[in-house]
């Protein structure tokens, strides 16, 4: 192998390593700085954190799946030509499971918010 094509190929394997690298730091953030970056609202990444703790509480899904939630009734929120983001769409399922003594599934909350939403 020519010491050109060593040279190629060894710049080859360090920027894929640098691009894994870059992969490695968005694996880091935490499912409420992922919310917080979507909706455009990093510096309230601890509202995330709250409403998310307490539909936990309430919930039986974990808060990867309360989130994806969030998330998708947003967009089908957007579908419908309303403007919404996922720090909305959890305090509105929270407020509609508060009254839950122990925890249940939380998923037909969601679903009624992106139901009984007009446009």
């Amino acid at each position: 192998m020519s010491m050109s094509l060593k040279v190629l190929a060894v710049a080859l394997a360090l920027f894929v390593i640098g691009c894994n690298s870059d992969s490695s730091v968005e694996a880091e953030k935490t499912i409420e700085e992922k919310l917080a970056f979507i909706d455009d609202q990093e510096e309230r990444a601890d509202e995330y954190v709250k409403i998310l703790d307490q539909l936990t509480e309430k919930c039986e899904e974990d808060r990867t799946l309360l989130a994806d939630m969030s998330v998708k009734t947003t967009q089908l929120l957007a579908e419908k030509g309303v403007d919404s983001n996922a720090l909305e769409i959890l305090d509105a399922a929270y407020k509609s499971v508060e009254a839950y003594s122990e925890p249940q599934k939380c998923a037909s909350a969601f679903a009624l918010i992106s139901t009984i939403v007009n446009d």
